[in-house]
């Protein structure tokens, strides 16, 4: 399914994650997750965030950059899906790096009443796609 019109045809993602110059603002020390969707929203995360509630509890995201991977994973998904129990959340999925042949990156971000920006919630390594969300967006 296409996002519809006026949305940009190529994803945008922050510069440390691509090594082009279509960069939002990009991570920083501050924030490690900085990257825009496909649909131009831009999702964050700060390092307080990420290190106590991702990397500490879910120690393989501590390992193999894995803050480029979630980068990558939002600004360029294979999928965008609609949670089934907040539909103010959006998941991002995207094939997992090869330390992980099998499995999908999920980072799961929230997004405020009008959409704009959102902040990321969590982030886990799964086997497919969740049963029941709503496919909002799907790499053609």
């Amino acid at each position: 399914m296409q996002l519809g019109p006026g949305f940009p045809v190529e994803p945008r993602y922050s510069q440390r994650a691509t090594g082009g110059d279509n960069a939002v603002s990009g991570p920083s020390d501050r924030w490690p997750i900085d990257a825009r969707d496909p649909a131009g929203r831009r999702v964050r995360c700060s390092r307080y965030w990420w290190t106590e509630h991702i990397t500490k509890p879910k120690p393989e995201f501590d390992a193999y950059e894995m803050d480029v991977e979630v980068n990558r994973t939002i600004g360029d998904p294979d999928e965008i899906t609609v949670s089934k129990t907040n539909p103010a959340r959006r998941c991002y999925y995207r094939k997992a790096p090869m330390q992980h042949p099998n499995e999908l990156i999920k980072a799961v971000a929230e997004f405020g009443r009008f959409g704009g920006r959102g902040a990321l919630k969590t982030c886990y390594l799964v086997r497919g796609v969740t049963f029941g969300e709503t496919t909002e967006w799907k790499r053609p």
